[in-house]
Parts: C-alpha cells; structure tokens; sequence
C-alpha cells in the first residue's frame, strides 16, 4: 500500500516527506493558537484554536437544527439528501473563498521557504490538503446528527449513516477542487493588480448566489409550497448537490439509471477537478506565487503603481479644512488614512471585509420578491436591510484588527497617544466612509424603488443613520483596540462575526419589530422617528464617557523575539 502510494505521488511529481512536513507545519499553524499578539515580557502559550471549536460547535448544532426537520416533515430521502448537502455546499464553500487568501494566495511565504528546494505541486498540494481538511471539519460537524436522524427519512436505511458522511466529505472535496482550479486559473492568467479586484469581487457574487441559493434549489429540486418532489428530473444534472445525492441513494441501494448517472458525474467530477489542481495548477505554483508578491517585470505596471502610490496623498488633501473639521486630531487622522488605504488597497483585508457588504442587500431583496412572505413579515425583512448596515460595520471592524503586518502595529506602543479614543475615533470614521455610507447610500435606493416614494426611504433609513455609532462604539468598550495588529487564524474571523451576530440579532430585530409596527400604523411612526432622534445622541455620548477611551495608551518596550503588539487588551 506504502509502495503504491509512493508511486502514484511520484507519477504526479510530488515528494511524499516533503508532503507530510509541510502538511503537518501548515495544520500547526492552523490549529494551535500561538504568536498572534505581541506579550511583552511572558511566554508565549501554545493552545487550540478556539476559534475553530466554535464553529464546529456552532455547524453541529445548526446540523441538529435542520436535521430535525426530516423528524417532523418525514422528507424522501433523496430531498433530504440534498437539502443537507447543498447547504454543506453553501457554508464549505464560503469557507473555502474566505480562508484561499491566506493559504494558496500567502505571498510572504516567498520570502521564507521560496529557496528552498520544494517541488511546485508538493508545495500546492500540501496547502490544498490544509484548506481541505478545515473545509472537511466544518462539513461532518454540520452533518453529524443528520446523518444519524436520517435513517427516519422516507426510503432510507441504516447504511445512510455511513453513505450520507462519504457523500458529505467528496461534497467538500469538490468545493475545494473547484475553487483551487478557480482560483489557480485567475491567478496564472491575471496580473497582480487585476488578480486582487477578480478575486475581491469574485466572492461578493459568490456570496450572494450562495445566499440566494435557497429560493433556487427548491425550484430545482421541483419544490411546491413545503412539498419538495423526490423524483430524479434531467435537470439535477445540472446541480452539484443532487449529484452526491444520487450517490447516497446508489449506496442505500436505489439503483436506477437517473442515480447512476448522477453518482458516476459526481464521481468524475472530482477526479477531474482534483486532478487539474493538482497537475496544472500546481505545476508552475512558486513562479505564480512570485509574481503575484513582487508584480511583473513590465515597465507599464510599474508606472500604473507609482502614478497610484503619488495619487493617494493628493485625493487626501484636496479638503484640508473638511479633513481638520472631521479629524481634528493627527492621531485620528493617521489612523483613519491607515485604514481608509487598507480597505480600498489591501488585497487580504478586501477578502475578508467586503463579500460581508453584501449581506444587508438580501434581506430586503428577500421580503420584496419571495412569494412565501406576506404583509408584516414581508416588510420586516425588507426593513432589516437597514438593520444590517450596523451589524456590517461591526464585521468589518472586527476584520481590520486582522492583517499579515501585525508586526507594524507595534508603532502604537513606541508613541506615546495621549487618547487612547483617538485611534478609535479614526478607525471608526474609516469604517463609516468606506463601508456604513455606501451601504446606506444602496439601502436607500432600494427602499426608494421597493416604497415607490423617495420621502419614505428617507425615513426609513433615518433611525438607523443616528443609531450606528452607538453601534459601533460596541467593540471598543472598554477595550484597547488597535488595528491591524493581530495575526489571522483560520476560523478566527468567521467566528467572532457570529457571535456579534448572534448577540446583536435579536436585539436589531426588535427595533425592526417596532419600526415596522409604527411604518404599518400601529403607532405613529413620527413618534418612532422623534424617539429615535432623541434617544440615538444620548445613548451614544453614554457609549463614550461609559468606553474608557480617555485614558492614554501607555508605551512599552517590546521584549523578547515577540511576534506582534498586543493588540486588544482583554
């Protein structure tokens, strides 16, 4: 068995111990949380990620939640089958987009291991496998009750405990296949400047298609009402999901032509995918790699940058009395212009913060066109648009403390900041301009054409204006909070936004709750609109005096090989 698997990674030009260091070094890195602050004067520890038990046990018990509905609607096997696979689909593949920027896209590891004598497809593999194996982790949590509860469905048996995890892990293979090859071909055909605008933008439209996945898969699936048919149409070819679908049912036994071809299509789809990364896309990788942290050797890009570099400092002081009005201290305005060039240049914190954009826009376009939500509830979710301009400003707050050049964050210790608030203020201003307006700016829009009536828009969007810096004054409670001074962990971010999500939900839905009683007449909604005029000032000046940000940011002496400054102190 050793000998043939020796022999299969030498056909494909892969150095199998090679393999195993580097794949172990890489799951280090990813599942031991050690180094990411700067801990002046101790010891570093050396624990597990916490960040990724949460999210296994926040899919297990999503997993639990779905699974369930196969106990109360008695679901064919097959819908069920599918159901939780494209929603595996859903969440492997968000996981995948977001984390590809920091494994296969790590441009600073040219610098460390790029003389060393590493095969191209070695090194390529031994990062997809790490991508795949967190990819695999969030796929059987989220599967591990259902596939227990779904020995109840209609047609299945006891084999689907072990038939629905095997098609649940090439579920996740097939994910990870597709967005390496994605990604690998973008990567070879693009420069670096063109590379980091496909691949930002790349995962706003896949977060919108995935999210919007959930009103397309019943009609695919022949959905009618709550009824979904379990008939194998031509059209599942078509459909990812309902291929590994038909693999569950080969293996339960239902063998019939239409399963066949959907389990041999699934089958050949990650064969092929696995074998494409592997042999085209990673062969030439280091070269890739390269050129994509020191840019072509082309006189013209070269140009493009400079004019770009010298460009920015001119656009920032074409308002210097607007700027000294707005940003009255250098600290505040140093901060925001590190920021503000982070978000609009940086390739790794544009992955991260901006497909989160995109979620505000869902709701309303959800409550508008979906037949299934009528009267209030329709116009409850159109209004939680707004709702969530708050909550998008949190995730990408929580995103900016995040970066590859945490080291340089350990300016914040050497200079003395007389007001901790400061650097808040300018990294909270950052976030309004690049991200909270412009999201306004489009819930505006759409309320105007959902409405039919600018002035309600208007109003609608109001409250929720005067409320967002109470919002978010939220992550810097009492808290130092400096920006990009934390080296990212896989699971890191995803896990710290559902938490803010999962705390400030319900308390946004009620306000949501309240506006939209007041907008369909319960109450007036000028009263609603006066009280939130009244209450949104005062709570924040009580956020203020209530944070702590007066106090100073004391210097420190780094000591030690240190990795980075300590850049939230708990």
């Amino acid at each position: 068995m050793r000998a043939a698997l020796t022999k299969a990674f030498d056909a494909l030009g892969v150095d199998r111990r090679q393999l195993t260091t580097l794949l172990g070094v890489y799951l280090k890195q990813d599942f031991r949380r050690q180094g990411g602050v700067l801990r002046f004067g101790k010891a570093e520890a050396v624990t597990g990620n916490k960040a990724v038990l949460f999210l296994i046990g926040v899919y297990v018990m999503m997993g639990l939640m779905i699974g369930m509905v196969d106990v109360t609607e008695r679901l064919d096997v097959y819908t069920y089958s599918a159901v939780l696979l494209s929603f595996s689909m859903f969440v492997t593949g968000l996981a995948v987009i977001a984390e590809s920027s920091n494994v296969i896209f790590n441009q600073w590891e040219v610098d460390i291991i790029g003389h060393l004598p590493l095969r191209d497809r070695t090194l390529f593999l031994a990062k997809a496998l790490s991508l795949f194996t967190f990819a695999l982790i969030i796929t059987l949590s989220f599967n591990l009750f259902p596939s227990v509860l779904g020995v109840w469905a209609v047609r299945s048996n006891l084999l689907f405990c072990v038939a629905h995890p095997l098609s649940a892990v090439l579920v996740a293979l097939f994910a990870t296949a597709l967005a390496l090859v994605g990604y690998g071909a973008v990567m070879r055909l693009a420069g670096r400047e063109r590379f980091d605008s496909i691949v930002t933008y790349s995962q706003i439209g896949l977060t919108l298609l995935f999210m919007f996945g959930y009103q397309i898969m019943p009609r695919v699936m022949g959905a009618a009402g709550l009824s979904l048919s379990s008939k194998i149409q031509w059209f599942h070819l078509l459909y990812p999901p309902a291929w590994y679908s038909g693999l569950t049912l080969m293996m339960l036994g239902h063998v019939t032509s239409r399963s066949a071809a959907l389990a041999a299509i699934s089958l050949a789809a990650v064969i092929v995918l696995a074998y494409v990364a592997v042999q085209k896309v990673g062969s030439g990788y280091s070269a890739s790699l390269s050129r994509l942290a020191y840019g072509d050797s082309i006189p013209g890009v070269t140009r493009v940058k400079s004019q770009r570099q010298t460009s920015l400092p001119a656009r920032a002081s074409r308002f210097p009395r607007l700027t000294a009005v707005l940003l009255p201290s250098p600290v505040e305005r140093a901060v925001f212009s590190l920021v503000s060039a982070y978000f609009i240049r940086n390739r790794e914190v544009k992955v991260r913060v901006y497909p989160s954009l995109s979620y505000f826009i869902v709701f309303p376009l959800m409550g508008a066109f979906s037949g299934k939500l009528q009267g209030s509830m329709s116009m409850f979710w159109i209004l939680m648009g707004a709702a969530m301009v708050p909550l998008v400003g949190l995730t990408a707050i929580e995103g900016l403390l995040f970066s590859e050049h945490y080291r340089a964050a350990h300016i914040f210790r050497i200079a003395p900041v007389a007001n901790l608030g400061d650097i808040h203020s300018g990294v909270r201003k950052a976030v309004a301009l690049c991200t909270v307006l412009p999201c306004f700016a489009i819930i505006l829009i759409v309320f105007a054409v959902v409405f039919n009536s600018c002035l309600s828009a208007l109003m609608l969007v109001i409250p929720w204006v005067l409320l967002t810096p109470t919002f978010l004054m939220f992550p810097f409670f009492r808290k130092q909070v400096l920006p990009l001074s934390r080296r990212y962990r896989k699971g890191e971010q995803s896990a710290r936004t559902q938490i803010i999500a999962l705390l400030s939900f319900f308390f946004l839905g009620g306000l949501v709750a309240v506006q939209t009683a007041a907008f369909r007449g319960s109450f007036p909604y000028l009263l609603f609109l006066a009280v939130s005029v009244i209450v949104a000032p005062a709570s924040y000046l009580i956020a203020r005096k209530l944070s702590g940000e007066s106090r100073p940011l004391t210097p420190v002496e780094a000591g030690g090989d240190s990795d980075a400054v300590r850049g939230i102190d708990d």
